[in-house]
């Protein structure tokens, strides 16, 4: 006598190896340490979320993700602006150690200035971030007026 269908117990072992096989590639490699460029900050960060580097090379993602962040910074210097000119940004210390660079992400809204990271800068909007040769370039852009709030407006 011929089988005309599967089995009961057949069908659950195909279910039950779909679902191992699909977690192994989706959700594992979540779980292990990433290397990421500057421009994924946001990304990681989202929806809220803080990334601190310090004076001594350490970083600090604050965030409930398993993951390390493998960032290559040169001497990152900030500058934000204050409505007239671009100014350096001191971030202060944290538990006692000197922040040199720090990155906040809350409900989706992200930080706006210019990090100058080596010969790179890295233009942060609410919504993105943005790569340049130089701060030159970097400058025109953010300042662009598209990308600006109107009166009265917020991001």
């Amino acid at each position: 006598m011929s089988k005309l269908a599967f089995s009961l117990i057949e069908l659950i072992l195909v279910v039950v190896l779909i679902g191992i096989i699909s977690f192994l590639t989706i959700k594992l490699p979540s779980f292990s340490s990433k290397n990421i460029t500057v421009s994924d900050l946001r990304d990681v960060l989202y929806p809220s979320g803080e990334f601190y580097l310090f004076n001594d090379g350490t970083e600090l993602l604050a965030k409930d993700k398993n993951q390390t962040l493998n960032l290559k910074f040169s001497l990152p210097e900030v500058f934000v602006y204050n409505g007239e000119f671009f100014e350096k940004k001191e971030f202060g210390y944290l538990k006692n150690r000197k922040i040199v660079f720090k990155y906040t992400v809350k409900n989706g809204i992200g930080d706006s200035f210019i990090l100058k990271n080596g010969d790179e800068f890295y233009v942060f909007k609410p919504f993105f971030i943005q790569k340049f040769n130089s701060f030159e370039e970097a400058k025109n852009f953010f300042l662009l007026k598209n990308y600006q709030p109107k009166p009265g407006e917020y991001y």
